[in-house]
């Protein structure tokens, strides 16, 4: 069945309206994931020699995280791309001796926890390619 001729003219519209939207919603979650992926990360790293997971608090006054990180793997929170000058993080061990208190600009932060449960090393990058991957970094 052949298509009337004065439906022919708005079937090609509705179809260029289709494929705009279309283009337009692409571009919004493009930028949404980019913005994710630029966002400061705080990383927590546990010891692959440890024998249980351990549990870690994670406070940044907008979040609460309270999480089991398991040897040998990471937990990764992202942060605020701008935030204000009252911002602060909290991590901690509950079952290990210490915490880290974060109240400064950052790009990546990594702590390492030992077997322990004893946050041992903490690096603080200030490249923002660091946020990707350490190595891109300075």
């Amino acid at each position: 069945m052949k298509t009337p001729s004065f439906l022919q003219g708005a079937i090609e519209v509705s179809t260029r309206l289709a494929l705009v939207l279309l283009a337009i919603a692409l571009v919004l979650v493009c930028l949404v994931v980019a913005w994710r992926l630029a966002s400061p990360v705080v990383v927590m790293h546990y010891a692959a020699d440890a024998k249980a997971p351990v549990l870690v608090l994670y406070d940044s006054g907008r979040f609460k995280g309270r999480d089991y990180v398991r040897p040998g793997s990471a937990l990764t929170y992202h942060e605020d791309m701008f935030s204000d000058a009252q911002r602060f993080i909290m991590v901690t061990v509950p079952d290990g001796a210490g915490y880290y208190d974060i109240d400064f600009a950052f790009s990546r932060i990594d702590i390492y926890i030992d077997a322990n449960h004893d946050i041992k090393r903490v690096e603080v990058k200030q490249d923002f390619l660091t946020r990707f991957n350490p190595a891109w970094g300075k």
